[in-house]
């Protein structure tokens, strides 16, 4: 859908920092988030919340563990792995999470991920070397404590970097708690909404009523879709040949 305003993506990425602040209370680090693992999910009451999913290279922190990788093997997806991760760094914390994660709202919020390469050896050459540009350069009106929050999150030393995931959250909620109906942050001149296929002000305004109204949308759509390649089907069996018309 583009690049959320705040309200939205923080009614996205807020319910995942939970999530994973269970995780880590429980000792695990996910060590690859990433939005294709952020799923839009209907709840007991009709309501479309946000999962994280896949913990299949997930593992336990503690360091007397024995590792389930060799050092220096690269596993997650490079664009949103921590410098530590990316350089294969298997003794990792909740803090890679937290950069990931950061990541991840950083591209909700911008339309595009903060490092960036034409191929993932320079994608993490940039994440171990380059300084993200700054959010509120490209995207104007956003809140300054949120962008604080996700440029302090994106640290490159796990020692400077917002410590837990707990404090991520907090911060990040800090901001939501600001965020008015009638205030919408990050639109500009030359956003248009309707071309990115969401209405910005019903997503600042209702964040999870919009993001539900294009779950519904798109769920529709897909439907639609094999609707037709049903018939298709149908009539190629029953012409035994023919061009497909799909």
């Amino acid at each position: 859908v583009g690049p959320l305003p705040p309200a939205a993506a923080l009614a996205v990425v807020i319910p995942v920092a939970r999530a994973l602040e269970a995780a880590h209370a429980a000792g695990v680090v996910h060590r690859d988030l990433k939005p294709a693992n952020v799923f839009l999910v209907r709840g007991a009451d009709g309501a479309v919340l946000p999962k994280l999913i896949d913990f299949g290279i997930a593992r336990r922190a503690e360091a007397d563990e024995e590792p389930l990788t060799q050092d220096g093997a690269l596993l997650g997806t490079p664009d949103y792995m921590s410098p530590e991760q990316a350089r294969g760094r298997i003794d990792l914390d909740g803090r890679s999470d937290v950069w990931s994660l950061a990541v991840l709202l950083y591209e909700t919020l911008a339309g595009r991920r903060p490092f960036t390469g034409p191929n993932y050896n320079a994608v993490i050459l940039a994440i171990a070397h380059d300084d993200p540009p700054r959010l509120d350069a490209l995207v104007e009106g956003l809140p300054p404590a949120l962008v604080e929050a996700v440029h302090r999150a994106l640290d490159k030393d796990p020692a400077k970097r917002t410590a837990t995931m707990e404090a991520f959250r907090t911060a990040l909620e800090r901001v939501a708690a600001t965020l008015g109906p009638s205030a919408p942050h990050g639109a500009s001149e030359r956003d248009e909404p309707h071309k990115q296929g969401h209405d910005e002000a019903a997503l600042t305004a209702d964040p999870i009523g919009e993001l539900e109204r294009l779950y519904k949308e798109g769920t529709a759509a897909m439907k639609a879709d094999e609707t037709i390649a049903e018939a298709c089907r149908a009539e190629l069996a029953a012409l035994q040949g023919g061009e497909p018309c799909l």
